[in-house]
């Protein structure tokens, strides 16, 4: 198959929309597959007039909803200008199917190339990561939903990456959802032997609000006024870091803040940790989760979104309330004093990576999803010519 994946923002990138689609290149084209992504780095391939056309556009909203609405719902309208030209402008007519990762590349897809059998990632939910990450001013948070009304009724098949649903997307039509796990590279990602004293704690991510390492840093602070001994070192970069850093420093916490690495560098150092935590306050199925669990660490996470679907609480890792400090200062310390339950959680996370969550899992059924959307979008095709309407592939053949 020939694939085109579309994505609303600048790639490389950090962030797990980035991985998951450098994830699904690797696995789709090491199974045979042609996979090209179309993003908003490709806006060099627009030709002056189309570039000057969305700058009318933005002028013109700028000017008419800009003391209105927020700036970040104003930058994805003009994303989904953008993306509208891109796709008008690229050769998509070899594509066997489009591949979305947002609301707005769907509605783009779907708007100029119809003629595509279209699938879409839904990663999160623009209205609560724009409410909960203090994003959106309050009042504005309807606004996005629109973008993900789009990225549910748009696609012909819309993929979640785990069971669990946020209460505030739209209703996904059962007919039309296949849930595809993020995988990992379980020999990239791989368990080393070593002993650490003091127990060694790692979390990595973009570090917002939403993803509370907040949480972390107060439940170290109760774990170090109880006597116990522990390094901490967290991976990653954002708006949420200095704050994060003060409260450290204020504390004298044994936390290490690396900044954002390369999942190579992840790859390299994450076997030589004890402990890896994931104390969001919201998220979806986190890929930090599951590397860390190949590599064999035991994973501490909140029971929010997906979490509880790579987490079977006391099998292979530790669920806490999202927000509950001491449940999950409770949970660290639990693993900090009992050597035999980290080694055996931890070994049970490496089984569960490998069974689960491995790249050729994902990679047999994104192909059963784009089997059956090709089919899928082919029979109404069909039925549309039946009817006597025209535009269908179908009248190509």
């Amino acid at each position: 198959m020939k694939i085109l994946i579309t994505s609303h923002g600048k790639h490389p990138c950090p962030g797990g929309v980035d991985t998951y689609i450098r994830t699904i290149t690797k696995v789709l084209e090491t199974r045979g597959h042609t996979v090209d992504l179309l993003c908003f780095s490709n806006i060099d391939i627009l030709p002056d007039d189309s570039l000057a056309k969305l700058e009318q556009i933005w002028y013109r909203m700028k000017k008419e909803l800009g003391d209105k609405v927020c700036s970040v719902f104003l930058e994805n309208e003009l994303l989904r200008y953008t993306h509208e030209e891109l796709l008008a402008h690229f050769d998509v007519s070899s594509y066997d199917i489009i591949h979305s990762q947002f609301g707005i590349t769907s509605y783009a897809a779907k708007r100029v190339r119809p003629d595509i059998p279209l699938v879409g990632t839904v990663h999160g939910c623009f209205y609560s990561e724009g409410i909960k990450g203090g994003r959106v001013p309050l009042g504005q948070g309807d606004l996005f939903r629109r973008f993900d009304e789009y990225a549910v009724s748009c696609p012909e098949t819309v993929i979640t990456v785990s069971t669990h649903l946020n209460k505030d997307l739209p209703l996904i039509p059962q007919d039309v959802h296949e849930v595809v796990f993020n995988a990992v590279d379980t020999e990239m990602f791989k368990p080393r032997p070593h002993k650490n004293n003091p127990v060694k704690i790692a979390a990595s991510g973009a570090i917002y609000h939403h993803k509370g390492y907040d949480v972390l840093i107060e439940s170290l602070i109760i774990l170090k006024q109880q006597g116990l001994s522990f390094e901490v070192t967290i991976f990653g970069d954002g708006d949420g870091a200095a704050k994060l850093k003060r409260m450290a420093a204020e504390n004298h916490l044994p936390v290490i803040f690396r900044g954002e690495v390369s999942r190579d560098i992840l790859a390299v150092e994450l076997p030589d940790f004890d402990i890896f935590v994931q104390p969001s306050r919201l998220d979806n199925f986190p890929f930090s989760v599951i590397e860390a669990m190949a590599c064999g660490c035991v994973p501490v996470g909140s029971r929010v979104g997906g979490i509880p679907d790579q987490i079977d609480h006391m099998k292979n890792g530790i669920l806490f309330e999202s927000e509950n400090v001491g449940e999950l200062a409770q949970a660290i310390g639990l693993l900090i004093k009992d050597t035999s339950l980290r080694d055996r959680l931890g070994r049970q996370a490496r089984i569960k990576a490998v069974e689960q969550f491995s790249l050729d899992k994902m990679g047999m059924r994104l192909e059963e999803v784009y089997k059956k959307t090709i089919s899928k979008h082919l029979l109404c095709g069909a039925e549309e010519l039946f009817r006597g309407k025209k535009g269908s592939r179908v009248s190509a053949l």
